[in-house]
């Protein structure tokens, strides 16, 4: 999926939730950048009164506490993956972040 019809389920969910109030650059600026620049297949996307954090599935693993313990008038979490944006609670973002990242086992030739 390219990255610019992600961007636009992330444009349709602000419009629908009315986030974020303050910081509209996180979504207008940043986030755009971020999805163009690397066009990841997963990501969580945070939506706040105050901006937006949006982070691939590694960097949230690796940041778990601070990307479940915003805190914020309002957050809600997003969860991309298979070209579908799906929002989570906080519970399911922090249990789906505490499962192991998958390992490719090296190629061998013995």
């Amino acid at each position: 999926m390219d990255y610019t019809e992600k961007y636009q389920k992330l444009l349709d969910k602000s419009e629908e939730t009315g986030l974020p109030k303050y910081f509209l650059n996180d979504l207008r600026v940043h986030d755009l950048r971020f999805l163009k620049e690397n066009n990841p297949d997963e990501f969580i996307w945070v939506l706040r009164t105050a901006g937006t954090h949006l982070f691939t599935i590694p960097e949230a693993k690796k940041y778990r506490s601070q990307v479940c313990d915003l805190a914020d008038d309002e957050v809600r979490f997003f969860w991309f993956s298979g070209g579908e944006l799906k929002e989570k609670t906080r519970d399911e973002v922090t249990a789906l972040l505490r499962e192991p990242v998958p390992t490719r086992t090296p190629f061998s030739i013995w």
